[in-house]
């Protein structure tokens, strides 16, 4: 029962890691100085794949014996080779993806059914926060990798003569009761 809880935690600790890799918006900006832009919003769903939904904006494509496709790169979280996700089509598409993923690119490819990048990178763009959903981000600290504060050096405290004159006045007043007790025993027998 125990070790069945903690492998359940544990899970969900590696899970919210893992979900937050590549969830979020991915404005993939122009390289080569065109107009052509792309964002792209990436959620992880219930089974455990990234659903990735894409939208461009004045994307080029010439005509004649020059056609070519824009292809769509994934860059792996844990650095692995980078994976392709797709062919942008005329700008308006959607991608499924099993692995988490930092940044996305797009190449000019002569042929859209490449393995690996071979043109030249269009556009690129990495995973933005979401402030609406994350919150705001985490202010810095100035102090953390900072100038150091002096830390407070501990220094003795004046003796008050207050409290000294206090202090006398007590044990004055148990000696007295002392004094008057023990008389009080003698005369007593």
């Amino acid at each position: 029962m125990f070790s069945g809880l903690v492998v359940a935690v544990a899970l969900f600790v590696v899970g919210v890691k893992t979900a937050n890799a590549s969830e979020g918006i991915f404005e993939l900006r122009n390289r080569v100085g065109e107009q052509a832009r792309c964002v792209a919003y990436s959620v992880l769903m219930q089974d455990r794949k990234y659903d990735i939904l894409m939208s461009c904006r004045d994307i080029l494509y010439p005509g004649g014996t020059d056609v070519f496709s824009y292809v769509v790169w994934a860059v792996p979280t844990d650095g692995g080779a980078h994976f392709r996700l797709g062919s942008l089509g005329l700008g308006k598409v959607s991608f499924g993806s099993n692995y988490a993923f930092s940044s996305l690119y797009v190449t000019k490819e002569t042929d859209d059914r490449v393995r690996s990048p071979q043109g030249p990178v269009i556009m690129q763009g990495s995973l933005q926060r979401s402030e609406l959903l994350d919150g705001p981000a985490p202010t810095p600290n100035p102090n953390e990798l900072g100038e150091p504060t002096p830390s407070p050096i501990a220094t003795p405290q004046p003796r008050n003569l207050g409290r000294i004159f206090a202090a006398g006045g007590v044990i004055a007043f148990i000696a007295i009761f002392g004094v008057i007790l023990v008389v009080f025993v003698i005369t007593r027998k």
